[in-house]
């Protein structure tokens, strides 16, 4: 299909799918919209083929599409259209990496089957629609590198069946974190570094017993580490380094899976020695990594780095 207009394709079969990722030579559309309805269309890939206009609203018009894929196309300087609403049988969006720009329309609720929402490395902006809690199948949510702010919605807590992985590093989300993030008992990472996020991180985070990687760096939160912190055994990795926590450290002993840690640049007293003692034969073969506040505020024997 080198060379065609994607305006101009028409089908007559039953299970359609158009993939054109990395075509090298580009799609474009003088019109920059897709011409008629193309009902039995279920999968756009169009991801790394230079595409160049908008998302047009008539995106709406493909009520079986299943997966919508523009990702790496780098300048389609868009916005999500709200038509997105009417495809109410997609599983999986994946916009990375373009330069879309305008909010998350609040239509995304509608998409109740959807698993996978990823939007990372754009300009989006704005709050995040409380109709994300709609998304009841939700197990990825991935917002990485936009320009999100306001406080994270309360009603992520309805995705407590499914979402497993919530990426959003890199933005401008502020306010506390709501405590109902402790009802997402099946999330496994929670990635919130660089933002603006305040106050203290919330006691029930201590109930998300399936949670791998904690990530919330480089924000303003301050208070104590939730001593329920220390009772998550799968944990892999906790960095909360470049905050303004305090008070004495938990007895983190208990977190034999852990690979990294990281308390810099923060305000703890206390030590790590019974951490280091039961990790002592990990840290020699070098499956973990340490680095805490070392000045003279916590004992810290196998730190790597003391910042």
């Amino acid at each position: 299909m080198t060379g065609s207009s994607v305006c101009d394709w028409n089908y007559d079969r039953q299970d359609l799918g158009v993939d054109l990722s990395e075509t090298q030579q580009g799609i474009f559309c003088d019109n920059g919209e897709l011409m008629g309805p193309l009902l039995r269309i279920n999968r756009i890939e169009l991801a790394a083929v230079y595409f160049k206009g908008t998302i047009p609203d008539e995106i709406g018009l493909f009520p079986s599409l299943r997966v919508l894929d523009f990702s790496s196309n780098g300048n389609i300087g868009s916005t999500i259209p709200s038509s997105i609403g009417k495809c109410t049988d997609l599983r999986g969006i994946n916009l990375d990496l373009n330069d879309i720009e305008g909010s998350i329309p609040s239509t995304i609720g509608s998409l109740t089957l959807l698993t996978s929402l990823s939007l990372m490395e754009n300009n989006l902006s704005g709050s995040l629609p409380s109709t994300l809690g709609g998304l009841l199948q939700l197990k990825s949510l991935s917002l990485k590198g936009n320009k999100f702010e306001g406080s994270l919605p309360s009603s992520l807590s309805q995705l407590s069946n499914t979402l497993m992985y919530f990426n959003g590093d890199r933005n401008d989300f502020s306010g506390s974190l709501p405590s109902e993030l402790g009802e997402l008992t099946e999330l496994e990472e929670l990635r919130l570094s660089e933002n603006s996020l305040t106050s203290s991180i919330p006691i029930s985070l201590g109930s998300m017993s399936s949670l791998r990687v904690i990530r919330l760096d480089a924000n303003i939160l301050d208070g104590e580490i939730p001593p329920g912190l220390a009772s998550l055994a799968l944990l892999e990795e906790i960095n909360l380094g470049r905050n303004f926590l305090s008070g004495s450290l938990p007895d983190l002993s208990t977190l034999t899976n852990l690979e990294s840690l990281n308390l810099s640049r923060n305000n703890f007293e206390g030590n790590l020695t019974s951490f280091c003692e039961a990790n002592s034969d990990r840290f020699e073969q070098g499956l973990i990594t340490a680095t805490s506040d070392c000045l003279g505020k916590v004992e810290c024997s196998c730190c790597e780095r003391c910042l």
